[in-house]
């Protein structure tokens, strides 16, 4: 399934909200980005496509050029198994086509476990989140700002589980439920705004 990626401000955390579903506010994902930025384009590219994919660190690591068409994004989740497809923004697809190219993958050159290519890429984004000074910051946080926001969106909790690729919608609904756009409706303290920052 294809679907577009919203962007724009909120706030990190729902209001009782546990620290597991924390999400980036958009000041918090410009300071990571621009971190990334004056590393490498490289490392620009991979917190750009975990953020506006969902995707788990090893499937981001591991990820072959092959599988990017267009805008579209299609691969088998590595730890479900679920086929799925993001429909990606330019500013992510433009950042991936910047890669040097220098095998199949983007971020992988094949010699390593995947696991261990995972690990690298983990302590890397560490390392971006201490640069951009945001504080406690985790690299899964910009896969719970990709699935908060799509619940914000709208998107059913179903399709948001299929995307993330865990074991079961139960699982996706402990972790997210506060974000549950139907749940929070007539709180006030949420505003969608549905694009992306193009100074990224």
């Amino acid at each position: 399934m294809a679907y577009p990626v919203p962007g724009g401000r909120f706030p990190g955390r729902p209001p009782g909200g546990p620290a597991a579903t924390r999400k980036a506010p958009q000041e918090e994902m410009r300071a990571l980005v621009l971190a990334a930025r004056s590393v490498s384009g490289s490392v620009r590219a991979f917190v750009l496509l975990r953020r506006y994919s969902g995707l788990a660190i090893q499937d981001t690591a591991t990820l072959a050029r092959e599988r990017l068409e267009g805008t579209l994004l299609t691969l088998r989740r590595g730890k479900s198994g679920e086929l799925v497809q993001v429909d990606l923004p330019d500013v992510v697809v433009e950042a991936l086509a910047a890669v040097p190219r220098e095998g199949p993958h983007y971020f992988w050159t094949g010699k390593s476990q995947p696991v261990t290519a995972a690990k690298l890429w983990a302590r890397r984004l560490t390392a971006v989140g201490k640069e951009a000074q945001v504080a406690k910051f985790r690299s899964h946080r910009l896969r719970d700002t990709f699935a908060a926001e799509l619940l914000l969106a709208g998107m059913s909790l179903e399709d948001v589980s299929i995307l993330l690729g865990p074991a079961s919608v139960q699982t996706t609904e402990r972790h997210y439920a506060p974000w549950i756009r139907s749940r929070r409706r007539g709180r006030g303290w949420w505003n969608i705004q549905t694009r992306t920052e193009s100074r990224w």
